[in-house]
């Protein structure tokens, strides 16, 4: 393959997404470091253009959403949700103008990540506007999407849930009962357990963009068969995010990380997670089980048989 094709391009473009460093990627495609990043970086343009990305107050996409969480359990609680929001922060190297706006709670210099998702983990919306040091409320309703849904450029039947940050930022949007209470009404303690219970959605869909770990049949975090089709065997994606990102330009970051939405949402509706059911799961721990045991027969028998050699 040439390694200027498209099919290198591409391959250029996914292992500088999943955490390759530069000087590894020139060296295999025999390229200065230059090269590769206006390689990668055109690549990107071209996803961006050729994969779009759904537009969240479209009714067609608001139908879509809409029946993606209809099918979940106690989806009858909550008729009409569209989404779930939350914020990520997306680490980058200090910038040269106002350092101090880009420190998140977390440490570190960062960005806001705005993001909404449907049942799927399929991002709907984005904005990454905002400086690290921006609380998720204030950077939501200096987005795009707090300002139409509050010019009412929303069905009235529709909504989205988050959590506390986003208490008052829009009528549509509905954030849990103050926890702080000494006591909440049974009412209100069950509407914050299934508000929860469908907000959790987009930590999935976080966990799933930024995920590393990997999961063995015999670790205990490995989860239940059940839970699986979140990606059970390996969650490593876009090693990328795991450092600062290094370009210093806002535009550049946006990019990337407007590449891997769209990739990660790419991923979710073509069902490309590694997924492994549960009887395919249960007979791969059978097998190894069996090995463990055929491994620990033979070592007593080569034993039994040194003990036998020295007694002679």
């Amino acid at each position: 393959v040439s390694k200027h094709s498209p099919a290198a391009r591409v391959s250029m473009m996914l292992r500088y997404l999943a955490g390759a460093h530069v000087c590894d990627i020139a060296d295999t495609h025999d390229l200065y470091d230059d090269s590769v990043y206006r390689i990668v970086y055109d690549a990107m343009e071209c996803l961006c253009r050729c994969i779009s990305l759904p537009r969240i107050l479209d009714p067609t996409e608001l139908q879509r959403a809409g029946v993606s969480f209809q099918a979940k359990p106690a989806s009858a609680e909550f008729p009409g949700l569209i989404g779930a929001i939350d914020g990520l922060y997306i680490s980058i190297v200090p910038p040269a103008r106002n350092a101090a706006q880009y420190v998140s709670y977390k440490g570190g210099h960062s960005l806001n990540l705005q993001a909404v998702c449907d049942a799927k983990a399929r991002f709907t919306w984005f904005s990454m506007h905002s400086p690290g040091g921006t609380h998720d409320g204030l950077a939501f309703r200096l987005s795009n999407l707090c300002t139409a849904m509050r010019e009412g450029k929303m069905p009235p039947e529709c909504f989205i849930v988050g959590d506390a940050a986003y208490s008052s930022c829009a009528a549509q949007l509905l954030t849990p009962y103050n926890v702080k209470k000494a006591k909440l009404p049974i009412e209100e303690d069950a509407f914050n357990f299934f508000q929860s219970s469908h907000r959790v959605v987009i930590e999935r869909a976080f966990g799933l963009l930024v995920g590393r770990c990997v999961h063995t049949p015999f670790s205990s975090r490995s989860p239940p068969p059940q839970l699986t089709e979140l990606g059970a065997r390996a969650t490593r994606r876009w090693g990328i995010l795991w450092r600062p990102l290094q370009s210093p330009k806002a535009a550049t970051q946006r990019l990337i990380v407007e590449s891997i939405i769209r990739l990660h949402n790419l991923c979710q509706e073509a069902h490309a997670e590694l997924t492994v059911s549960a009887e395919a799961r249960m007979a791969e721990q059978q097998q190894h089980a069996e090995w463990g045991l055929k491994a620990a027969a033979w070592r007593r028998e080569w034993r039994q048989r040194q003990g036998g050699g020295g007694g002679a």
